[in-house]
């Protein structure tokens, strides 16, 4: 008797320490899962779009077209492709089978590309291969109000951007509302007749300045090193002294151009208007997360960082988040919550008045165990 006993105490105590590891485990793995408003879909579709600047829909399909389809068919593990010409734009999207292994297969893609694109026009821009992600979302955006100058404003949004792109669980930042810079070089046509210069001289006097040239190669002691001349212009002085030769001697851009170092026409203006307060300039953050990465945490720690430049990058600026897909999330597990909540009241409540309390409990104790192991 005392035997028996002691199997079903053992058998008990080992049922008991397992129902509380698979809780416990069921526990951790709700913790651990991300956390996503929707599912990550993986959809095996390359699109490879090229600009082909002022041709007409049927001159894009011709010279642009025609010239990397062929190449796109020939990648491995293609299921389907198909093409669209407008005009001074090409595009051209495959799909690949199910199986195909996508980041592979995008890759394969650009090389299959960059083999035709010297069959390309000289003033076609460089094709673009970009994979569909629906994924790709911002989980955060946030506009940051200051009254800076243009320069400073733009100097702030890529310091922000370097600063947010280190926190854990952010893939990447993007900046709108700054302005780029930009030189803009006037060409005066009365100096241009009085020094026998043409436009084309000064474009191709700028464009040989600001190109990186190979200057051969140094050999010490039977090993070849490439020399390079680094030739890019990041000075406006250096674009007003750039020489141009002329029938009469050399001159400098300067002795037929104004040059002016300025800003590009901005292509998107953001502002922002907190409480009462007047309308500011703003910069707008675009974040991004990691694939696979939990919204409910980078969201946090992004909003942690943001608190921590206060006192230095953002002294001065109002930080306001627009958009935050973490709160929706977090809505929707409370919910989630609440109703499983609710559910398991309203059976122990029908298992109570049909069977009894104890039972009753055992049966409703199965709702929240069976989640647990499926989490885990």
């Amino acid at each position: 008797m005392y035997g028996l006993w002691n199997f079903f105490l053992s058998r008990r105590a080992f049922t008991i320490l397992t129902m509380v590891a698979l809780l416990v485990g069921g526990a951790y793995a709700l913790v651990a899962l991300p956390k996503e408003s929707n599912p990550e879909v993986v959809v095996p579709i390359g699109v490879v779009t090229t600009i082909l600047p002022g041709a007409t829909a049927a001159d894009v399909e011709r010279l642009v077209t025609d010239k990397l389809e062929p190449a796109v068919r020939n990648v491995a593990n293609i299921d389907e492709v198909t093409s669209s010409s407008q005009q001074g734009f090409s595009s051209i999207t495959a799909q690949f089978i199910a199986s195909a292994d996508i980041d592979t297969a995008i890759e394969d893609l650009r090389n299959a590309i960059e083999g035709v694109r010297s069959e390309l026009p000289s003033d076609a821009e460089v094709p673009t291969v970009t994979k569909v992600d629906f994924q790709d979302q911002p989980i955060l955006i946030v506009g940051i109000g200051t009254e800076l100058a243009p320069e400073t404003l733009t100097k702030l949004g890529e310091d922000l951007k370097d600063n947010l792109i280190s926190v854990d669980g952010v893939s990447r930042v993007e900046i709108s509302g700054t302005f780029d810079r930009q030189i803009s070089v006037i060409v005066h046509k009365e100096l241009l007749v009085t020094h026998n210069v043409r436009v084309e001289q000064v474009v191709n006097a700028l464009r040989t300045a600001n190109a990186s040239v190979p200057a051969g190669t140094i050999t010490i002691e039977g090993i070849d090193y490439p020399i390079q001349f680094e030739g890019d212009i990041t000075d406006v002085d250096a674009v007003r002294s750039t020489p141009i030769s002329t029938p009469t001697g050399e001159i400098t851009v300067s002795d037929i151009a104004t040059v002016i170092d300025g800003f590009m026409e901005a292509s998107t203006l953001s502002r922002i208007k907190v409480n009462d307060e007047d309308a500011q300039f703003a910069l707008t953050l675009f974040v991004y997360k990691s694939a696979g990465g939990n919204v409910l945490t980078t969201s946090s720690n992004v909003k942690e960082r943001l608190v921590e430049l206060e006192d230095t990058l953002l002294q001065g600026s109002s930080a306001v988040i627009t958009f935050d897909s973490a709160e929706e999330v977090g809505e929707s597990i409370s919910d989630l919550v609440t109703a499983g909540l609710q559910t398991i009241g309203l059976v122990l409540l029908v298992l109570f008045i049909a069977i009894g309390f104890k039972d009753a409990v055992v049966a409703a104790l199965a709702i929240p165990f069976s989640f647990m192991i499926a989490f885990l």
